[in-house]
């Protein structure tokens, strides 16, 4: 699919077709997955489509006994790739957006603008992104924008903003990332795929589109190995990361576990 077609389409005027839109992530700094609330100011909002359900059947927890076969991501050979690996800067972060005295005196306006967001009041966060000029209307705005008509439950005005977002700053990965999770919960996963994919094409190591990739694949499209290869990917760049950070993903030791899952089943 192109990210031309992905960008203008809209969702029907129709009830949803999977859960409604909860937790849908706020810009917070933190880079966590389950429907989590994220933060384009510490980092753009990062809501991790950790669906743990497709209508009513759950993603089957794993128990001990079923992760204790190796995985070339985990133990000795894990730390080793992951010390080979050199992660890459968020690219959204370093773009003009968040450059120059002006943009940072906006960037600290957004961060309490998401507090008022994140405190359900949506109205004032919401006027307070409308009485910026028009050259501050940058893509972090209108990626707040949409937070906020997530919250109002408005699935197709939220996608037009991330849509926005994007199409002003084709280097923000967030917006792409809740692209892909509005259409996997309305059940447009070829579209949420692809919006997950664009996203990792612009920054590889972008740890929650991958989580999210393999969750979609592995829940949705019943593809295991597909699956597999990115809850993979998601491992190596978070050890990766656990190492100059000393601060691993709390989801790290998770998806471990439905690698090792994942290769038991698969090599059946």
């Amino acid at each position: 699919m192109l990210i031309k077609d992905l960008l203008q389409y809209n969702l029907p005027n129709r009830t949803l077709i999977c859960c409604g839109l909860v937790g849908i992530s706020v810009l917070s700094g933190c880079s966590s997955i389950q429907f989590r609330d994220g933060s384009i100011l510490n980092r753009p909002d990062e809501a991790s489509d950790k669906s743990e359900q497709t209508g009513s059947q759950k993603k089957p927890t794993k128990s001990p006994e079923q992760t204790q076969q190796g995985s070339p991501t985990s133990g000795s050979n894990g730390s080793q790739q992951a010390a080979q690996v050199r992660l890459s800067p968020d690219p959204y972060l370093g773009s003009s957006d968040f450059t120059g005295q002006r943009r940072q005196d906006q960037v600290q306006l957004l961060k309490r603008n998401l507090q008022l967001i994140n405190s359900n009041k949506l109205d004032q966060a919401q006027q307070q992104l409308s009485n910026l000029p028009p050259e501050l209307q940058n893509s972090a705005v209108h990626y707040q924008m949409g937070l906020i008509q997530n919250r109002r439950n408005k699935p197709n005005n939220a996608l037009k903003a991330f849509q926005k977002a994007y199409k002003l700053n084709n280097k923000n990965v967030y917006a792409l990332n809740q692209i892909g999770i509005i259409y996997r919960k309305n059940g447009y996963f070829d579209q949420s795929r692809a919006a997950y994919q664009q996203a990792l094409k612009i920054w590889p190591h972008y740890l929650t589109a991958w989580y999210n990739l393999g969750v979609l694949e592995e829940l949705y499209f019943g593809n295991n190995q597909a699956a597999l290869s990115a809850y993979k990917r998601y491992l190596l760049y978070a050890q990766a990361q656990a190492r100059t950070t000393q601060s691993p993903p709390k989801e790290l030791r998770l998806v471990d576990a439905w690698v090792k899952d994942l290769e038991r089943r698969t090599a059946r």
